[in-house]
């Protein structure tokens, strides 16, 4: 029952997944219009108790002001290291430290190109 991001949801009956993630983003920033999270990866998550197709998508914000909602309180933004030295720790999901090291991969190859 742990949830490591407040954007995801489940897709409804006929709807696209570019329509799933619009109604989130819609969801998750009422207020803020044009937000375009990018498609990153597909795959199949097979948990103990689960099995999950899962389409992660990335949203870059610029700032992180957005996430002072009353959505997310309790919530915590994490660096790179402090996520890296809490893994297996109980603290996120398994379907989150299933994605880390992608994520990771993603993060350091747009700040290398952030930079040039």
């Amino acid at each position: 029952e742990k949830t490591d991001t407040p954007l995801q949801s489940y897709i409804t009956y006929e709807e696209t997944i570019e329509n799933a993630a619009k109604r989130l983003m819609s969801w998750a920033f009422p207020t803020t219009k044009d937000l375009e999270p990018r498609f990153s990866i597909k795959y199949k998550f097979t948990g103990i108790d689960k099995v999950r197709l899962v389409y992660l998508y990335m949203l870059n914000l610029d700032d992180d002001s957005l996430l002072s909602d009353d959505r997310f309180i309790g919530g915590k933004l994490w660096t790179l290291n402090q996520i890296e030295d809490n893994l297996d720790k109980g603290f996120f999901s398994d379907v989150f430290e299933n994605e880390f090291e992608h994520l990771k991969d993603i993060i350091e190859i747009r700040e290398k190109y952030k930079e040039s």
